[in-house]
């Protein structure tokens, strides 16, 4: 019994109308667009702190050499 819900399950996956191939089934795009969008934002986040973080370090460090 199970097995046959499998079955039909790949069977409307695999076939449509009753012709061999794959359905289109765009459901998961959105997720792979935001999470694209978000690497995206964490990178440019990841990397102008850094630049932030070694301007800050020259900063402190010429005031440590003036005193």
């Amino acid at each position: 019994m199970r097995f046959n819900r499998i079955w039909q399950g790949l069977n409307r996956v695999y076939r449509r109308n009753g012709q061999p191939g794959m359905v289109r089934d765009d459901r998961g795009v959105t997720s792979v667009e935001y999470g694209m969008i978000a690497l995206i934002i964490i990178l440019g986040i990841v990397v102008g702190s850094s630049r932030i973080g070694i301007q800050l370090s020259n900063t402190f460090n010429n005031v440590t050499s003036e005193l």
